[in-house]
């Protein structure tokens, strides 16, 4: 995994899940930019979704 924004939501997701607008900030993207990042994760199967409305 050569992208280091990748590397990074890679890294904050270690500690736990947590939401798409959490992880945008916390990796300074816009959540369509993170949005495209977690589909290339999910792709290689190193994420998944949890579509829980709280």
């Amino acid at each position: 995994m050569g992208n280091e924004k990748r590397l990074l939501i890679m890294n904050h997701l270690a500690g736990g899940e947590l939401s798409a607008g959490v992880l945008a900030e916390k990796v300074q993207l816009s959540q369509s930019a993170l949005s495209q990042h977690l589909a290339k994760l999910r792709a290689f199967g190193l994420v998944g979704t949890d579509a829980t409305v709280k």
